[in-house]
């Protein structure tokens, strides 16, 4: 085994490199002697420095990634703090008019305001839940805003003018957090 200038090793021609315990084995052998690993076809051992160097860094995440991921999570934050106290606010104007409205009617308006409610609370779970998976609860959150809007939709042709561009702005933030996430994962994998 012969050794770079780097500080690295070289991978001789008719040899493999064991990911887990780094010994050298040869060519033709599929697993490692030493502890078992199965081993690549043709891997070569990063420069020492490297391998030191990205393990000093704490954050595996290059920072534009970090950077959408955090504004993911602010938005998270942002629009659960927004739904549930607009729920509230409605929920305390339907109550003060509750003898003017039919019951049908009253009853339908309470049960979709508890769904945003609920809906606030599974965006402030998620912006928890987005310190320790930023790929999965960017996505959780898209598909649930998706699904809130075309609920509402369905029930009233003019909700999706109502607010558009603000629902533009977090769709875009939740698609950058979702593709920031998915390079977040992919560095830990690495």
């Amino acid at each position: 085994m012969a050794i770079e200038a780097n500080g690295g090793f070289k991978n001789p021609e008719n040899t493999r490199i064991c990911p887990v315990c780094r010994s050298v084995e040869p060519e033709w052998q599929t697993v490692c002697s030493i502890c078992g690993e199965k081993l690549k076809m043709r891997s070569v051992i990063p420069p020492i420095q490297e391998t030191l160097h990205d393990r000093s860094q704490g954050s595996p995440v290059p920072d534009e990634a970090e950077k959408q991921i955090n504004l993911a999570r602010i938005t998270l934050l942002v629009v659960s703090i927004l739904m549930i106290g607009f729920t509230f606010v409605l929920w305390n104007m339907v109550s003060k008019k509750s003898g003017a409205i039919p019951t049908e009617m009253l009853v339908s308006v309470r049960l979709n305001l508890f769904i945003s409610l609920m809906i606030g609370f599974a965006f402030l779970g998620l912006f928890f839940y987005a310190k320790s998976n930023p790929f999965g609860a960017c996505l959780i959150a898209f598909i649930l805003y998706l699904t809130s809007i075309l609920v509402n939709l369905g029930t009233d042709p003019n909700s999706l003018k109502e607010g558009f561009w603000f629902k533009v702005v977090i769709f875009v933030v939740l698609g950058n957090g979702i593709k920031a996430g998915l390079a977040y994962k992919k560095s830990m994998h690495r």
